[in-house]
C-alpha cells in the first residue's frame, strides 16, 4: 500500500457575521450546558467572537463558565453577561456590533428576536435558533430503537 501523505489541518472559517463583529448567544434557561456549547460552537465552527448573555434563570453558572471559557475570554474572543432583563437583551440583539444572535427559546422568542431586529433596521442581522429542544444530542452507546432514532 502506498502512504497517503499527510493533510493540512482544516482551516476555521474565515467569515465575519454580516454587519458587526460579535455574535450574540441568548443562553437556554432549559438546559445547564448549552449557552457553551452554542458559545464554542459560533466561536471555534464559525470563527466568530462572542457575547453570551445568560439565562435569567441561570446566572449562577456565570463563575463556573467564566473559568470554562477564560482562555477565550482572555484572547477577547468571549464575554459573559448576567441577565438584567427584556430591555437589556433587546439593547443587545440590536446594538451595531451584533452580527448575528443564537437563542435556544421558543417560537415566540425567536419571533420577537426577529421583530425587535427588524423595528431597530436590521433586518439583515443573521438569526440560527434551537426551538421547541430539539436538543440534537445522543448518548452512545444505547439501545435505540429506529422509531427513538427518527
Amino acid at each position: 500500500r502506498e502512504a497517503t501523505p499527510p493533510q493540512p489541518p482544516p482551516q476555521p472559517l474565515q467569515r465575519q457575521p454580516s454587519d458587526g463583529a460579535v455574535t450574540l448567544v441568548l443562553g437556554a434557561g432549559n438546559q445547564s450546558f448549552l449557552g457553551v456549547v452554542d458559545v464554542l460552537s459560533r466561536c471555534l465552527q464559525h470563527a466568530e467572537p462572542v457575547l453570551l448573555k445568560l439565562h435569567p434563570l441561570r446566572p449562577w453558572l456565570s463563575p463556573p463558565l467564566l473559568l470554562i471559557l477564560a482562555p477565550l475570554i482572555a484572547r477577547n474572543i468571549v464575554a459573559v453577561t448576567l441577565d438584567r432583563g427584556v430591555e437589556q437583551a433587546s439593547a443587545l440583539c440590536t446594538h451595531p456590533l451584533v452580527g448575528h444572535v443564537h437563542l435556544t427559546g421558543s417560537e415566540e422568542t425567536a419571533t420577537a428576536v426577529r421583530a425587535s431586529l427588524d423595528r431597530a433596521g436590521r433586518p439583515h442581522v443573521g438569526i440560527t435558533s434551537e426551538l421547541g429542544c430539539a436538543t440534537p444530542w445522543l448518548v452512545s452507546p444505547g439501545a435505540w430503537s429506529g422509531e427513538e432514532l427518527r
